[in-house]
């Protein structure tokens, strides 16, 4: 017995793997990759979802995407939808925990050329997590792609955010509700190598600054927030304020962040 949307919410963030086949021309063999992919769903309107697809490789590296692209269900949890090539169909079948996803491309017929075989893959997913840390882990993907982030339980903490991507950090409100900033660890790039400091008084300076943004956010109906924008304490960056709290022992020293934020709804 399949489910109908009505009966459950999409929307989140989606992970499986599967098999892709194709058929090398020149060579008249098959070739079978396996890989991962996510997909992170939103609502755009009724019936209406905006999909994020990223396909990666065994070792974590990306084979294709992030690609965006809108499907309509027509309230439906099973649906054929033309895929991002306008070539082929992809196909889905959902539960609300469960989604089989899969895709053909096709070039002439069979009977008209025997070497045009199908381009195809199937994939089994299953939803994780929480959508809101899904969403904040793209929003520190835009604004650095070094920026390394791990969702655990219900948190996500983002790595490696230098002093100049501080000020472009952007923050998630999602249905009137923005994330906790939990905890904010500072590092120094000495020749390379990141050595851990302890600078009493940073964390609640730059909470106080996030708390009052987020607020300040949800007051207004904003998506997103920017805290750090104009300065963390009176137009100080967040290195100038670690330079004053240690006596300017760290000036002139690259610093680097991590920091997590937590979804206290769950």
């Amino acid at each position: 017995m399949t489910e109908s949307f009505v009966t459950f919410d999409p929307t989140g963030y989606w992970e499986g793997s599967g098999i892709e086949f194709d058929l090398l021309r020149d060579s008249n063999t098959i070739v079978e990759v396996a890989l991962k992919l996510t997909k992170l769903i939103t609502k755009y309107q009724s019936n209406v979802y905006l999909v994020t697809d990223t396909y990666y490789y065994e070792d974590g590296s990306i084979n294709y995407g992030p690609a965006n692209y809108v499907i309509n269900t027509d309230g439906s949890n099973t649906l054929l939808t033309p895929d991002d090539t306008g070539a082929g169909i992809d196909s889905w079948l959902f539960n609300s925990e469960q989604m089989t996803f899969s895709y053909e491309v096709n070039g002439l017929p069979v009977e008209t050329d025997p070497k045009n075989k199908a381009y195809t893959a199937t994939y089994n997913l299953v939803k994780k997590g929480s959508l809101i840390l899904d969403e904040q882990a793209v929003l520190f993907k835009n604004v650095d792609t070094n920026i390394k982030t791990l969702i655990v339980d219900n948190k996500i903490t983002g790595s490696d955010i230098t002093e100049a991507d501080f000020p472009n950090l952007e923050f998630i409100v999602d249905n009137n509700k923005t994330l906790d900033f939990a905890d904010l660890k500072i590092f120094l790039n000495d020749n390379g190598s990141l050595k851990p400091i302890v600078v009493p008084g940073v964390y609640d300076i730059v909470k106080t600054k996030y708390d009052a943004a987020a607020q300040e956010a949800v007051i207004d109906g904003s998506k997103t927030f920017e805290p750090f924008k104009d300065g963390v304490l009176d137009c100080a960056t967040i290195g100038q304020i670690i330079d004053a709290l240690t006596n300017n022992e760290t000036y002139g020293i690259l610093k680097v962040f991590s920091m997590t934020l937590a979804d206290t709804s769950m």
